[in-house]
This record gives C-alpha cells, sequence and structure tokens, in this order.
C-alpha cells in the first residue's frame, strides 16, 4: 500500500497540529496591556435600600361545591381578600431582609420572613396554611365529644377538611469555619375525617381532629 502526499496536504497538516497545541483559554490570555481601572459591569446590579412588589386581591365567592377551595384557596362564600408579594432590603453595611408572602389571608397561603447580615447570621419566621376539603354540608346523629362517641337527637352538620397550621422559627449563624442554626417549629391540625364503625350495621361519622406537633432542630457544622 503506498500513501501520496503533495506540499499543500503537508501544510495543512502542519497548521493543524501547530493549532491543536495552543490553548486559547480565557485563563491563558495576556492582559497586561489591559486597562482595567474603569471598568464597570452594567449588568452587575447590587440595589442598596427596598425593593419589590406587593399584590392585592380581592373578589366575591359563590361556591356550590366545596371541592373548588382547593383551586381558589378558600372556600368561604361572600367576599374574600389576599395579600401576596416579594419585598428585600439591602443595607450597605451588609444587613438584608426579605418578606415573601402568598394569598396571606385566605385558607391556603404562607409569609417568610428573614433577617440579618449577609455572611454572618440570620433570622427567620415563616407561617404555613394548608387546608384540603373532601366533602361538605355532611350531617350526622353522632357526636364525638372527648373520645366519646355519643349519639343524639340533633343532627350535626360539618365539612371534611383538613386544616394544618404551622408556624417556625430559626437562626443561622456562621463565621470562619463554623457555623450553628437552630428551629422551632409548631404545627396545629383540625378539622373532620371520615371514620365509620359496624355497629351492627355499618355507620359512617366525622371524627374530629384536633392534634399539636412540635419539632426542635439544631446543629454545628465545620468545614476545612
Amino acid at each position: 500500500m503506498s500513501f501520496k502526499l503533495n506540499l499543500i496536504t503537508l501544510s495543512l497538516l502542519t497548521v493543524s497540529t501547530s493549532g491543536m497545541a495552543a490553548n486559547f483559554g480565557v485563563g491563558h490570555a495576556n492582559t497586561t496591556a489591559v486597562d482595567t481601572h474603569k471598568y464597570e459591569c452594567k449588568r452587575c446590579t447590587n440595589v442598596i435600600g427596598y425593593s419589590g412588589e406587593v399584590n392585592v386581591a380581592a373578589g366575591y365567592n359563590d361556591i356550590s361545591d366545596i371541592h373548588a377551595g382547593n383551586a381558589l384557596g378558600t372556600a368561604k362564600d361572600g367576599g374574600i381578600a389576599a395579600v401576596s408579594g416579594d419585598v428585600r432590603y439591602q443595607s450597605e453595611s451588609g444587613y438584608q431582609a426579605r418578606i415573601q408572602a402568598h394569598q396571606l389571608g385566605m385558607d391556603n397561603g404562607f409569609a417568610h420572613l428573614s433577617a440579618g447580615k449577609a455572611g454572618l447570621y440570620e433570622f427567620s419566621l415563616d407561617y404555613d396554611a394548608i387546608k384540603t376539603y373532601k366533602a361538605g354540608d355532611v350531617e350526622s346523629n353522632l357526636w364525638h365529644n372527648d373520645g366519646m362517641l355519643t349519639p343524639s337527637d340533633a343532627i350535626n352538620s360539618f365539612d371534611l377538611a383538613q386544616r394544618r397550621e404551622k408556624v417556625a422559627l430559626g437562626m443561622e449563624y456562621g463565621q470562619d469555619f463554623y457555623g450553628a442554626f437552630v428551629k422551632y417549629s409548631q404545627e396545629d391540625k383540625t378539622g373532620h375525617k371520615s371514620a365509620s364503625l359496624v355497629s351492627p350495621s355499618p355507620i359512617n361519622f366525622g371524627l374530629p381532629t384536633d392534634s399539636r406537633t412540635k419539632q426542635l432542630d439544631a446543629g454545628v457544622n465545620l468545614s476545612g
């Protein structure tokens, strides 16, 4: 087998070899003759003071199906209102704060507040409310009082819905190679859920829910 190379082919191979060997990475650029004293990043923004937006929503509900509350944020009939927003504060000395809210004032919404100094410490406060609707205008002649299921001539009317309301308070601190955090939360769960018994025939009733869960998290971390 024989190969034929002409001068043009040899020239192309020579140029390709030297080109692939060159490194055009930014880190190898020669910037000794570049004047960077007047450099300005027009896309780099550091807003001092307040920035953000706040929205207020208002309307009127006329709900015939309670399940609509899962999509609308509340199953309440009549006038409704909510506040949403995201507002930030930044100072020249490094202190910062942020307030976030979504549908605050309805059955489903949340709020978050944090404040502190960048890279040093931060305090936070959180509020979450979630309500899930299963059925509305449920009637039963069984009452559940203090753990006892008691029959009654009166009709008990209620909604099958579970509401969770959670409040959390936290703090983070970090400096150099060490840091620490602590967070406490409390969640209340109320409402009714479906239950049944056989005595002698199946009977459905609403079982009240009323519980509270507390949680404490804390830790220390080291790096390096």
